[in-house]
């Protein structure tokens, strides 16, 4: 879908004066251009096809924005009449953390502040999503869109998909779910699931804010405490600081909690490349390079690793 084609279907845009637009970097599964409606400019992302297999409902996802919205921690939507491929909102003038601030304590500790924010928010849909509940989505997508892939990848999959038992990776996903769900506080708190520092943007005043919100979902807020630690190279030192500033105190069995998540996250990774790598295939202009990632985080877990950098 072309730009200039969702311009004209924006009913509030149809009087509007002069439209112009750009192009913005990023945008790893889907597209975002920043449209210039008169002296106000607006993000517009054009949806891509990973919602297909992630089970997602575009209007929850709406709703919670708005609901993030109003607690001031995200910007705020505009409403597109029966539209889910689109979605539209007040454009944030303001820049990404980069990983390096975000291991900055104090700045460490406005993000936990951000995440509990985000937990808290009063959804009251039945919008659910987990970091396996991601990881079945991509591996679905793949086995769809027929992915040919490298020994090692096509392993990797193998494993997951038939569930041998000899696969570390598939036994070591079911235990660490399991024991996920022992937690009373899973599936009860709103969860980002996608807290990566570049959705993470502090507007004019210096607010902190988070955008993309497609993967969100009733789910587990480890996932977002680890996402935050595997994406930015975080240490035990750095983990240890940040669950202190998330929950006052941290110990040994969290520290363990952290590191099986950490490594959830390293296993959605993969998963999420190689589905964007099948979805790839038959665009006449490749994207980013998805299986040198996977490849790279596979090798990464291999080493026993469970972070990006």
């Amino acid at each position: 879908m072309q730009i200039e084609s969702v311009i004209r279907q924006i009913p509030a845009w149809r009087n509007a004066g002069a439209i112009r637009h750009e192009r913005l970097a990023g945008g790893y599964s889907n597209v975002v251009h920043k449209v210039f409606v008169g002296d106000k400019a607006y993000a517009v992302r054009i949806n891509g096809d990973q919602h297909r297999f992630l089970e997602l409902n575009f209007e929850d996802e709406v709703a919670v924005m708005s609901l993030a919205a109003e607690d001031g921690i995200s910007p705020p939507v505009l409403a597109v009449a029966n539209r889910s491929d689109v979605l539209i909102t007040d454009f944030i003038d303001g820049g990404a953390l980069s990983g390096e601030s975000a291991k900055d304590p104090r700045m460490l500790t406005r993000i936990t502040r951000l995440l509990k924010r985000i937990h808290r928010l009063p959804y009251t849909g039945h919008r659910r999503s987990t970091p396996f509940s991601l990881t079945r989505g991509y591996l679905r997508g793949i086995a769809e869109l027929g992915l040919a892939c490298p020994p090692d990848l096509a392993g990797f999959l193998v494993d997951i998909r038939l569930k041998q038992t000899e696969s570390s990776v598939l036994v070591e996903m079911d235990r660490i779910e399991a024991e996920r769900k022992k937690d009373p506080s899973y599936g009860k708190h709103y969860c980002h699931n996608d807290p990566f520092t570049h959705n993470l943007l502090q507007d004019e005043d210096g607010e902190l804010k988070i955008i993309d919100w497609e993967l969100s979902g009733l789910g587990d807020i480890w996932f977002d405490l680890a996402t935050v630690s595997f994406s930015c190279g975080f240490d035990r030192r750095l983990d240890t600081t940040l669950l202190e500033a998330y929950f006052g105190h941290c110990d040994q069995p969290q520290l363990q909690t952290m590191h099986d998540m950490k490594f959830v996250c390293m296993v959605r990774e993969i998963g999420w490349a190689l589905m964007h790598t099948a979805l790839e295939l038959n665009r006449p202009n490749p994207g980013p390079g998805y299986l040198d990632f996977a490849h790279s985080v596979l090798n990464r877990l291999k080493q026993g690793l469970v972070t990006l950098v």
